[in-house]
């Protein structure tokens, strides 16, 4: 498991690169964007509503202080949050990402690893946002390990050729 999440580590940061240069090739041009929230030009005109606007301000801090909370695990020893996913280490082939557990119920110890999962996409996506507001590396290098990890997870699962859905439902965990 160590070695998979070293990789991880040393790998994302290339693909993190590769897709912003991909994105930034692919958008560069283009002034019509519905799939992202704002653009470059926004930040500062967001960044001075916060620092005007009370209301604005106190929900930007409890925002920033929820993730800085959720990301203090992670900065302490990345090994240990990570290895908390819901993966399937034991099937784990080498140099690969285990595909993710299957949940066939939705209830229990079952729902606090879904809901483990879903917390820590949210939390990956909201770094991604306080990164893009104050350029600090440690939102870029959580958004970026716990996406990374994800979609490397979700890539080593199988379709089911049986009706039934015996590979789990990917929406509701994700």
């Amino acid at each position: 498991m160590n070695f998979t999440i070293s990789r991880i580590l040393r790998q994302k940061l290339g693909l993190s690169t590769l897709v912003l240069f991909i994105a930034t090739i692919e958008v560069a041009g283009q002034e019509n964007r519905p799939m992202i929230w704002v653009k470059n030009s926004d930040k500062q005109v967001i960044l001075k509503n916060i620092q005007d606007h009370p209301e604005i301000k106190n929900h930007y801090t409890g925002f920033k202080n929820r993730v800085d909370l959720e990301m203090k695990g992670f900065q302490q020893d990345k090994f240990s949050y990570l290895s908390k996913l819901p993966l399937k280490w034991d099937k784990q082939l080498e140099n690969n990402m285990p595909p993710f557990e299957t949940f066939f119920e939705f209830r229990g110890a079952f729902v606090k690893r879904i809901d483990l999962l879903r917390k820590y996409n949210q939390t990956a996506i909201d770094a991604g946002i306080l990164y893009f507001l104050t350029g600090d590396e440690k939102y870029a290098d959580y958004a970026s390990t716990i996406l990374y990890t994800v979609v490397e997870a979700i890539g080593q699962l199988t379709p089911s050729d049986k009706k039934k859905m015996e590979d789990g439902c990917i929406q509701m965990i994700i």
